[in-house]
Order: structure tokens, then sequence, then C-alpha cells
């Protein structure tokens, strides 16, 4: 009987998964070499048991080591490794020199992998410049952050793949240039902001799908894509709708609520609303006493499949 057939018959199998998934975070990196070069016991191996036991390991290096051992454990590095640890301890010869070759090294790193989740750099003297590494972001949440509007810009231009961006409650440097954010992006897809103070906002996204603004000021916000929006929910907002120009057409869900605007403005953009299913229109308060009559509006009104008002 050779190896492999035992290997089978004794019911490690059938075990394995939740054997390695238990203890793979006491697996060393000794251990992680001797089972990658017994390939007849790492044939009956789950890539993504693999993808795991990489995952736990303390040092990046340790992991790309790791990976290139035998050709499953290159599969789970590339598709199933989900977390992955930098420090500039690990490396024999660091200096200032070598900050920018470790910027490098970390973005190389990263474009390797297709499953990775969470990222943790650790540096003991000097900065790290953030534009290389981010630039693989999927997903961009910045939370009570004090920061310009120019370089929220900036961070932003450096995120070419980016497709959600939440911004919440930023605290904008008043001593910065201007008040005014200016971004594009091809990738775009939602977003979301919330409880930020700017005087204008000008936003080139041609992907975007969904835009939802919450605790807002509205002075100026200009949407500018190819049509693409889909959803639109507005919550304690003064000043809207915002200029979404020909996106009124392609809107599909519409929710409006504990906002106030102007009467003209409202109903110019709801009279535009061809492709709506769904509406919510609740404590909506306008801020003039214009008498507007539409018929396409109010038309409009009943033909929603869908349609909420609680004025």
């Amino acid at each position: 009987m050779n190896k492999a057939r035992a290997f089978k018959d004794t019911g490690w199998k059938r075990e394995q998964r939740s054997l390695f998934a238990r203890y793979s975070h006491k697996i060393g990196m000794v251990l992680v070499v001797n089972l990658c070069l017994n390939s007849e016991v790492m044939e009956f191996f789950p890539v993504e048991v693999i993808g795991n036991i990489l995952s736990r390991l303390e040092d990046a290096r340790d992991v790309v080591i790791a990976s290139f051992t035998c050709r499953k454990w290159q599969e789970a590095w590339r598709n199933h490794l989900h977390t992955l640890k930098f420090n500039s301890d690990d490396w024999p010869v660091y200096d200032e020199r070598m900050t920018r070759r470790f910027e490098v090294i970390i973005t190389q790193t990263i474009f390797q992998t297709n499953a990775l989740q969470c990222l943790s750099i650790t540096m003991k003297k000097d900065v790290l410049s953030a534009a290389p590494v981010i630039a693989w972001l999927l997903s961009l949440s910045l939370e009570r952050v004090t920061i310009s509007a120019l370089d929220l810009s900036r961070l932003l231009t450096v995120c070419p793949k980016i497709e959600v961006l939440n911004l919440v409650c930023l605290d904008f440097d008043t001593f910065g240039p201007g008040g005014t954010m200016k971004f594009r992006s091809n990738s775009l897809k939602d977003i979301h902001i919330q409880g930020i103070v700017l005087d204008e906002i000008i936003l080139e996204a041609d992907s975007l799908e969904k835009l939802q603004i919450k605790d807002f000021d509205l002075g100026i916000f200009k949407l500018l894509s190819k049509g693409t929006l889909r959803l639109l929910e507005m919550d304690d907002v003064y000043g809207f709708p915002p200029d979404i120009g020909e996106n009124a057409e392609n809107l599909e869900i519409v929710e409006f609520s504990n906002s106030t605007t102007w009467q003209p403005d409202f109903h110019h953009m709801i009279s535009k609303l061809s492709k709506v299913r769904r509406m919510s229109l609740c404590g909506i308060t306008f801020e003039d006493d214009v008498e507007v009559e539409d018929n396409d509006y109010f038309c409009l009104l009943f033909s929603i499949k869908s349609f909420i008002l609680d004025v």
C-alpha cells in the first residue's frame, strides 16, 4: 500500500479541515515548509485551509517564502490569503534608504493577491507614503478624520479602483486651501456622505449607482456622470436636491426625509423621474411659498408603483 493510499485510509482526510482550522494559528514557519515539501500529504489539503494557515503567519516575508514551496500554496496565496502583516523590524537591513523600497515591496506583494481583506503595516521611525500602498483599495471609509478638502481630493485620486466610499463626520481644516472638493473616479459605484460641511463638491463619477447624503448643509453639489445613478437617498439635508444633471431620468429609487428645499427646484427634479419605481417623501419642508403648477409632476406621482408621502 503506497503512502497516499495509507493517508486516505487513516481517516485523516475527513478531519483535516476542522483540525487545521482550529490549530493553524499555532503552526510555525518550519512546520509550514515541511508540510509544503510533503506533496503527497498536501495533495489532500483544501486551498481554503492553506490560505487560512498563511494568513496566520506573523511575517509577510514568511508568507511569501511559504507560497513558493509548492504550486498548491501558490494558488492559496493568490486566491485565499485574507490577512497580511508587514513590519520593518523583520527586514535584516532597514534604514531610511530602504523606506521607498519597502513601499514598493508592499505594493507589489498586495497586487499578487486577490482575496486580501486585512493589511497591517508597522514602521518604527520613517513615514510611509500611503499613495503606492492604497492604490489597490476597493472600499474606503473615513470617519471623524481631520483633513483638508484638497488633501481628501488627492487621497481619492490615488485610489483608481475604489468602488465604495464612506465619508462620515469629517473635520475639514479651515486653514487649508478652500472649501471645495473635486473628485473624479471611473470606478466609484457607491458613495455615502454624512455630517460634513463644504462650500462646494464636484463629483465626476461615470459609474456611480448609489448616492446617499445625510446630515448635510448642501451648498453646491454637482454630479457629473453618464446617467448610471439608480438610487438617491437624502436625510436631514438643507438645500436639496443636488445638481445631478441627466441622472434624474434614470433614477429608480428616490427617498427624501426630514429635509428642506425650494419648491421650483424640487418640482423640476421630480418631474424628470421617468423611470422611478419607488419614491418616499417624509418630513419635507419648503423654504419658499411659491406655488408651482406642473401637471407632469402630479401625473408622475400617481404613476409610481411604490409611493410614500408624509409631509
